[in-house]
């Protein structure tokens, strides 16, 4: 749709970038930066699900190979589980310390 849109307004002269349109050189490397390492993780996260395919249709599939998956013991979830929830708050709180203490500072500074 964007480029229809684009077409529509500027004919011939559209850009299959959108940012290489900008003025400055370093915008447009910016941009360039960014697209290819879109680019670089896009095709590592397609390879990683291409090798996983790969092997098991061929390596499980026809050489009985070992199987690929693994089914975790629910204990394991559980500690997994434990774990997010003690990094996320361990960092919400450091996080609100913060902000008490930069609340402390702001309001002492007032010299009231």
């Amino acid at each position: 749709m964007y480029g229809v849109y684009t077409y529509c307004f500027q004919g011939q002269y559209t850009l299959a970038l959108s940012y290489q349109g900008v003025s400055k050189y370093a915008w447009q490397t910016v941009g360039n930066v960014l697209a290819l390492l879109t680019g670089i993780i896009a095709a590592t996260l397609y390879g990683n699900i291409g090798l996983k395919v790969l092997y098991i249709n061929v390596i499980e599939g026809i050489f009985k190979g070992v199987r690929f998956v693994f089914v975790p013991s629910p204990f394991a979830v559980e500690i997994d589980e434990l774990t997010v929830y003690l990094l996320f708050f361990s960092s919400l709180l450091s996080c609100l310390d913060e902000v008490t203490l930069f609340g402390s500072l702001l309001w002492s500074s007032t010299g009231d």
